[in-house]
């Protein structure tokens, strides 16, 4: 069987070329390292990496070449930017330089999960005709010495609509329940990327990954790729680092990224009002109750969320 499936990847080899976009400020040689180990260990697909520094007070470029240069691939950009703008100019200035058609976002210390995983997402894609999808994933913290393998909760929580192709609801919940995917798991079409990106350009600093909400809501609805493809280093990127000043910053783009999302919900369509007035009247309703937050409710959240696989085995 293994050779028959061996035989089938290597029928397609290099139909699909996708450009890994890994987003850098200061990063630590160890996580910058693994992630592009993993890249290269990638099968049956054309690779280019494209790597884009937010103005570093580090200089790390010359490690890049000796790595490239020792690892004999070719295949790469190098965007450093002269200051330091946030995630969403970064990600778009190393975007920009993409003219493969698929995208792949990756931060240092994030990793594939095993040799085709790239490969057999972007097949999913393709086959189902989806212009993005998420997939799933496992978290992961390094303490120094080792990777320990976390279970957490796991975004989105409801996969059902997804896996019943129920568009409307799975639209509907990323917008009103926001019961978004992980940005760090979701593999794209270049072109529509850039085109959201460009969207929020220079009015969101740090949450690039509102633009799958916006897709969203224009009825672009993302796929569900039923597998665990990557290893995620929990608490190292912007969305959960512990920092309260970040925290600030990225609410504070959600609510720049509602602004520009709902600007023209004059003209927008039933359901897009629909979806419009829950979510204007849900956020009002969590702001009264926030503070009456019981025990119904926790033991609900123990019965209905979804976790990310823990393994019993390190990375």
């Amino acid at each position: 069987m293994k050779g028959n499936l061996n035989s089938l990847y290597m029928n397609r080899v290099k139909d699909y070329k996708v450009s890994i976009v890994m987003v850098c400020y200061n990063p630590s040689m160890r996580a910058l390292f693994f992630t592009l180990d993993s890249i290269l260990k990638q099968k049956y697909v054309d690779i280019e990496i494209i790597v884009a520094d937010d103005g570093s007070s580090i200089e790390y470029e010359s490690n890049l070449l000796k790595y490239f240069d020792k690892m004999s691939f070719n295949k790469f950009k190098l965007v450093f930017n002269r200051d330091n703008h946030g995630t969403v100019f970064n990600f778009y200035s190393g975007l920009k330089c993409s003219n493969n058609e698929f995208i792949k976002g990756m931060s240092p210390g994030d990793a594939f999960c095993y040799e085709s995983a790239l490969y057999e997402w972007l097949n999913f894609n393709t086959e189902n005709n989806y212009s993005w999808s998420f997939s799933d994933y496992i978290c992961y913290n390094y303490d120094g010495s080792e990777y320990i393998v976390l279970s957490l909760p796991a975004h989105p929580n409801d996969i059902g609509p997804y896996l019943s192709k129920k568009h409307k609801k799975c639209i509907w919940n990323y917008i009103v329940k926001s019961d978004i995917a992980l940005g760090a798991a979701i593999l794209a079409k270049t072109d529509l990327l850039k085109n959201y990106i460009s969207k929020i350009l220079g009015d969101v600093k740090y949450g690039e990954d509102n633009v799958w909400r916006m897709m969203m809501f224009d009825g672009i609805c993302g796929g569900y790729f039923n597998k665990d493809t990557l290893f995620y280093e929990y608490g190292s990127g912007i969305s959960t680092n512990p920092n309260s000043k970040l925290t600030r910053e990225i609410k504070n783009d959600w609510s720049k990224t509602d602004s520009i999302m709902f600007a023209n919900i004059g003209i927008a369509s039933k359901f897009q009002k629909k979806m419009f007035n829950n979510y204007i009247n849900k956020k009002k309703l969590i702001n009264r109750l926030i503070s009456k937050i019981n025990i119904f409710y926790k033991v609900y959240k123990y019965f209905h969320i979804r976790y990310t696989k823990k393994y019993c085995f390190t990375i």
